[in-house]
């Protein structure tokens, strides 16, 4: 699938993403996706290409992999032995539906496709690079899978490492281009699904909120709007942290946490859907932070401040 490219104002270099100086984000295109890189050094690859299993299972695309944290080490997975669906840095829901037709499962990869319409490389500010991404929501038990039923925006903005700290934001826009359109989580007490990171766990892993550890259970965990794993990623001891903006809907959170073999989910909405407008688009933010002991609580109210 060969994605049309948009280059959004001046010339390129103008822009600051397309000679790599010094430590300079850039975003550089590839076959299968697009890559950020800090100088010459890649920070994640989107994956825009879709890939699959060898018997053609497991088929998806509009997600980041490889993430790689501060030491360049990979720090997520992609289609790990235990739960092949699994990938990266991504966001999707168990149950899909228009009125009462289930559309497939996006979260597990049947029965849907992410038909990558555009990608644009956006105009930047100094020390960062961004772009937007036009998706359409596809599934063969709508209309063949001739026809779309949603529309997602989604922008990835990486940030310059500083102060041995790193963050990506990922903001997510789903517009219902069919009435009726429902997105819930796994249909159990469980209720998983939303914006979810399939990282490499370390042995040493330690769970912690605002108000201190968090304990990984079955279900999901009320928490606070950051969740922070620390441990030994690589060689190194650091930190991954997840923080969720003040403007997303459900409170309080609810966490999927696991130790290891698993991804960690910010469970929204759980396991009842809610509708998705036609008119209005639902709106999802969340940043990522690699550091090695940053205050959360000052980035988590640096970050609320972000419009």
């Amino acid at each position: 699938m060969k994605i049309s490219v948009v280059i959004v104002g001046a010339a390129l270099a103008a822009l600051g993403v397309c000679s790599a100086g010094e430590g300079q984000m850039r975003i550089a295109e590839a076959d299968e996706g697009y890559r950020f890189l800090e100088g010459d050094q890649p920070v994640l690859f989107y994956r825009t290409m879709a890939q699959a299993t060898p018997d053609g299972r497991y088929a998806r695309s509009n997600y980041c992999h490889p993430v790689y944290g501060l030491d360049a080490k990979v720090l997520t997975e992609d289609f790990p032995a235990d739960h092949l669906h699994h990938r990266g840095i991504f966001w999707a829901w168990h149950q899909v539906y228009v009125g009462e037709k289930a559309m497939g499962d996006m979260w597990a990869c049947e029965d849907f496709a992410w038909d990558i319409r555009s990608v644009q490389i956006l105009p930047t500010v100094p020390n960062s690079a961004a772009l937007r991404a036009d998706v359409h929501w596809k599934s063969p038990q709508w209309k063949n899978g001739k026809e779309s039923l949603a529309r997602e925006t989604v922008t990835i903005h990486v940030h310059r490492t500083a102060a041995d700290t790193r963050l990506i934001d990922f903001d997510i826009e789903i517009l219902a281009l069919v009435e009726g359109l429902r997105l819930g989580g796994s249909n159990d007490i469980k209720g998983y699904g939303g914006f979810s990171t399939r990282i490499v766990l370390p042995a040493d892993v330690r769970m912690s909120d605002a108000n201190g550890p968090v304990t990984p259970r079955n279900t999901a965990v009320p928490a606070g709007d950051w969740m922070n794993f620390a441990g030994t990623f690589g060689d190194t001891a650091s930190n991954f942290t997840i923080l969720v903006h003040p403007s997303h809907p459900g409170r309080p959170r609810k966490w999927i946490l696991r130790r290891s073999g698993s991804a960690q989910n910010l469970a929204y909405p759980g396991r009842e859907p809610i509708a998705v407008s036609t008119k209005t688009p639902l709106v999802l933010r969340y940043r990522l932070v690699l550091h090695e002991d940053a205050d959360l609580n000052q980035l988590f109210s640096a970050y609320g401040e972000k419009r």
